[in-house]
């Protein structure tokens, strides 16, 4: 059975993050429990599921990051939806699985599960594009040079938007220095920054966080993890 991986980022400190997934064909909730008689990680119709909440974990490592995997029945092939919840229920985040073969699988060229929170870069001539997503994770190759692009879907004329990248939150120093974007719509809040080799020459998995600027004024506008990844081809 294949691995499928749940990742989330949550900065409100709270205790109890969940999931829960939702088959798109017939409704049926995945049970996360054997109460009455279900089998564990198998779907079934909402009246008839114990327990929906599939718990996740905060990662060892990176503060505010939760995580979980499923592997415990096949899924069947088709869409489903997974709700990411805080302790009180409250859906922070909602993710769409495509899956065949019990594998999640990409919808298009630039999404992809197993885990579908990561965001694969497109090849564009000789830069790559890479999409920052609130709480999902950005993977891009050690040494490379992509584009991370952002939608926040909103007018944010008069605004700058900065990225910048720390392996832990406390810390000082950065993985990434914050630098300016660009904007290719600030009407739409459209943008993209672009990074150097020497930015992405550091193997690890990071807290990324875009900002905006205008003045004195700063709004925090996207939190995610960046992860950068070992080359397969190298010099």
């Amino acid at each position: 059975m294949a691995i499928k991986n749940l990742s989330i980022e949550d900065f409100a400190g709270l205790i109890g993050e969940h999931c829960y997934i939702q088959r798109v064909s017939d409704g049926f909730v995945m049970d996360n429990s054997s109460t009455g008689g279900n089998t564990l990680g198998a779907f079934y119709s909402p009246a008839s599921v114990t327990d929906k909440k599939k718990p996740l974990t905060e990662d060892a490592t990176l503060e505010g990051v939760y995580e979980a995997t499923e592997n415990r029945v096949p899924f069947e092939d088709g869409k489903y939806v997974v709700r990411y919840c805080q302790a009180d229920g409250t859906i922070i985040a909602v993710e769409d699985w495509n899956v065949l073969n019990d594998a999640v699988i990409p919808d298009d060229a630039t999404t992809t599960g197993g885990g579908a929170n990561v965001v694969l870069p497109v090849m564009q001539g000789s830069v790559y594009t890479a999409t920052a997503i609130q709480g999902r994770e950005v993977v891009i190759v050690q040494g490379d040079t992509p584009r991370i692009t952002f939608d926040f879907g909103d007018d944010y004329s008069g605004w700058t938007p900065y990225i910048g990248a720390k392996a832990a939150l406390a810390d000082t120093a950065y993985a990434i220095d914050p630098k300016a974007g660009t904007w290719t719509d600030d009407d739409l809040g459209q943008g993209y920054v672009d990074l150097t080799a020497l930015e992405t020459a550091t193997r690890g998995k990071y807290f990324g966080e875009i900002e905006l600027r205008n003045g004195t004024q700063i709004l925090t506008a996207m939190k995610f993890t960046l992860k950068i990844m070992d080359a397969v081809i190298k010099e």
